[in-house]
């Protein structure tokens, strides 16, 4: 029925389905994957079909349909909770890359059993779209490596016309290496002005961070960046590492870090307040730090800081440290004091 309407309907530039929930399965997308190859005037597609079955077959088949559309620009798919593996992505990927026309895309694979061999193919396959301005990459929940991410280190890997990035691999088992891997494919992308990086739960390390962060602070067009890093051992030394990478990030004008339960302690904030406040053309500060390391010494010392952020109009906060009414009254009057502040929102907790 799906692939009918669509071929009575072939001359649609745009197609945008939610399908999420619906018990579909492999079969089901091949025949609507059938009908979405006979639009061959496609240039934008979205499809959400998030927690249904359609395994590797499926994704295969939407593969082979995606490399019929010439025109294809902008691609955005949701194919989370499907229990897709990489023989299916791998397979999708041969496909395409033969979308040589794409100028954003999204791909959603979250929540899956995606390993090393599926994400590798995932990054090689966009090589050939020297277009990509957009590039959003989700592999949350997987079975991911370190090796998983080592080929965005290789000469070849170019994405030099990608002005944002977005990475999640929440919930994997990235370590070390594979933040040297990311540091190294984002160093190549000399256009960068967005970048978010989801890395909560995986074993990244004092370290980790300390590579990652180098790599992020040499791309000097960077203007917002989001970085999750939750259970992520960072602790004191990470947290360092940290500060001093964000005081060379000159031309951020949006921040946004979430750090909880990393052992910072108040050194540790301390340390993340004195390079924020290096940022001096930040106007967004969101910065959440739900540990039990830091007190309230490191809370106020971080938010000292951020007095010297001249242009900041707007600040969202979060800590949760036992403060005494005096004490919240203190850290408030500090907030009043910067200047041009507009909108604030804090969160001390008890």
């Amino acid at each position: 029925m799906s692939e009918n309407l669509l071929q009575k309907n072939h001359k649609l530039a745009q197609l945008h389905l939610y399908l999420s929930s619906n018990e579909f399965k492999s079969e089901g997308l091949q025949e609507l994957s059938q009908g979405i190859s006979s639009c061959s005037n496609l240039n934008t597609i979205t499809l959400n079909i998030i927690k249904n079955q359609i395994g590797d077959n499926g994704v295969l088949e939407f593969g082979k349909c995606l490399s019929k559309l010439g025109c294809l620009q902008n691609l955005a798919i949701d194919f989370s909770q499907n229990n897709v593996g990489d023989e299916g992505i791998i397979q999708f990927c041969q496909n395409l890359e033969n979308c040589k026309n794409l100028n954003s895309v999204i791909l959603r694979f979250s929540s899956n059993n995606i390993g090393n061999a599926g994400a590798q193919a995932i990054i090689n396959s966009l090589q050939s779209c020297q277009n990509i301005n957009l590039l959003l990459i989700d592999l949350g929940n997987n079975i991911l490596t370190d090796d998983s991410l080592k080929d965005l280190a290789q000469d070849q890997i170019i994405y030099s016309n990608t002005s944002s990035f977005t990475l999640n691999v929440v919930k994997n088992s990235i370590g070390k290496k594979g933040s040297q891997y990311i540091s190294k494919g984002i160093n190549k992308m000399a256009n960068l002005e967005n970048l978010v990086l989801k890395f909560s739960h995986n074993d990244f390390g004092q370290t980790g961070m300390q590579d990652l962060i180098q790599g992020i602070s040499k791309c000097q067009k960077i203007k917002s960046l989001k970085l999750y890093f939750v259970n992520s051992q960072i602790e004191e030394l990470g947290s360092y590492q940290l500060g001093q990478g964000l005081g060379k990030c000159i031309n951020l004008e949006h921040l946004s870090l979430d750090l909880h339960n990393n052992a910072i302690g108040d050194d540790g904030a301390q340390q993340i307040g004195l390079g924020i406040q290096k940022c001096k053309n930040l106007r967004n500060l969101t910065f959440y730090l739900v540990d039990k390391s830091v007190k309230y010494k490191g809370a106020m010392n971080m938010i000292n800081s951020f007095k010297k952020c001249n242009k900041l109009i707007q600040i969202s906060i979060g800590f949760e440290i036992k403060l005494t009414e005096i004490q919240k009254n203190q850290i408030q009057r500090v907030l009043t004091k910067i200047r041009k502040l507009v909108t604030k929102s804090v969160y001390l907790g008890k």
